[in-house]
């Protein structure tokens, strides 16, 4: 259990304690800072850290063309005149003093995030809900998987969360939604019982995770949205995967969803962390700009959208904050830390899990075309694909296929 609750009295029976299977004790979270980021502890592996690399900073950006590249490529159609070619020169250079200004003004706002998260990241699962949220949200946590479940059971555990109610109800009355799951109804869902009906005890489990991520993600009013957008992608295709997979095999193919829908929780919550902190430097300095009367700055400041290399950085921390994810969502149907870390207690679930994201990546970096010859045959090797699998994975079309069709089956 996690040591948020050692200080609770406890006045129960201890005369007959839990057998030790049964009791799995949460390691104590780390203090993290960001120069512990690069202690060899914390490093990933080569594709898990390739990947959490293009989740954060996302495909490379080719050299920027200097002044004289950007003549000579301006120049290329056809043959100007002195007083255009020095036209061109003027303008190139105005627009590189532009940028300058740009990547000064930014990078003064990058230096105080930096400086800000060393106070914050200590504490990080503040991030994944807030108070309110998780008193809603750990109740249907714990049922998730459960063979017991019931949507009147559901109905009663999303209905006191406002948020959530809306976005289920958003996606029942979506006319692509319903197609997608081949639904023949033509009238509006007005309230949650009505569009959890729709979902089932399957859909409305599925779904949550993704929903859990777009809520925070709209609070932030685009702020960081690739970066945002990569991690969606990335969790509902391997989840997507590892369905299909499970499916193909005769296992758990909710479960196994849940699993890779939930193990990048850990990315969700240091994004979370990371573009709250980013919010608040973003009005620190248009305050102290207005407060300056400094009209240029303001202009620039309003615009800024954080270099997330830190973040990056701050995705190292990601496994050793998995356990804690999972005992604070407290999921006693979902071996969540077993699966995903491979502890041996889950091998078939875990071997899931790790052939769906190993084929993820493989995807992933080869559609951003950042994929060295060779490198996808070691990736697949890496998270130890063998043929049936691969055949499985590659017969799926992430590009028409969504969770909206699992619900139909």
């Amino acid at each position: 259990m996690s040591d948020m609750f050692d200080d609770l009295p406890f006045e129960g029976d201890a005369s007959a304690p839990l057998p030790e299977k049964l009791f799995k004790k949460t390691p104590k979270l780390i203090a993290y800072t960001m120069k512990m980021a690069q202690e060899d502890e914390f490093q990933l592996a080569e594709f898990d850290n390739r990947i959490a690399q293009y989740i954060a900073l996302g495909k490379p950006k080719d050299h920027e063309l200097d002044i004289e590249a950007e003549l000579a490529q301006e120049e290329a159609n056809r043959v100007r005149l002195d007083i255009e070619v020095e036209a061109i020169r003027k303008r190139a250079i105005e627009k590189k003093r532009r940028q300058e200004q740009i990547d000064s003004v930014y990078h003064s706002i990058d230096l105080m995030l930096e400086k800000q998260l060393d106070k914050v990241i200590t504490k990080p699962l503040k991030y994944l809900a807030d108070g309110k949220d998780l008193s809603y949200l750990k109740p249907i946590f714990a049922d998730l998987a459960s063979s017991t479940l019931s949507t009147n059971q559901l109905i009663a555990q999303v209905t006191p969360c406002e948020w959530l109610v809306n976005d289920y109800i958003r996606l029942a009355n979506s006319a692509s939604v319903r197609n997608a799951m081949g639904l023949n109804i033509n009238g509006e869902c007005k309230d949650v019982k009505a569009a959890l009906n729709i979902f089932g005890t399957k859909g409305v489990s599925l779904l949550l995770p993704h929903l859990i991520i777009e809520h925070s993600y709209k609070l932030y009013a685009g702020m960081m949205k690739s970066v945002w957008g990569r991690l969606l992608q990335f969790q509902k295709m391997t989840a997507f995967a590892a369905y299909k997979l499970a499916k193909s095999k005769g296992e758990d193919a909710v479960s196994a969803y849940l699993y890779a829908a939930m193990a990048i929780l850990p990315e969700f919550v240091f994004t979370h962390l990371y573009t709250a902190q980013a919010k608040i430097v973003k009005a620190s300095a248009q305050e102290k700009a207005m407060q300056l009367r400094d009209d240029l700055r303001l202009s620039l400041v309003t615009d800024y959208q954080p270099t997330p290399h830190a973040l990056a950085k701050l995705f190292n921390f990601s496994p050793s904050l998995l356990p804690h994810v999972s005992a604070t969502l407290d999921t006693p149907n979902l071996d969540l830390v077993d699966v995903v870390q491979n502890t041996g207690e889950q091998p078939i679930q875990a071997s899931i899990y790790m052939q769906a994201r190993g084929f993820c990546i493989y995807k992933t970096l080869a559609s951003a075309q950042i994929l060295e010859p060779g490198q996808a045959k070691e990736i697949l090797h890496a998270y130890q694909m063998d043929k049936n699998s691969l055949n499985t994975l590659q017969a799926i079309n992430f590009t028409k296929e969504n969770v909206y069709h699992l619900l139909s089956e």
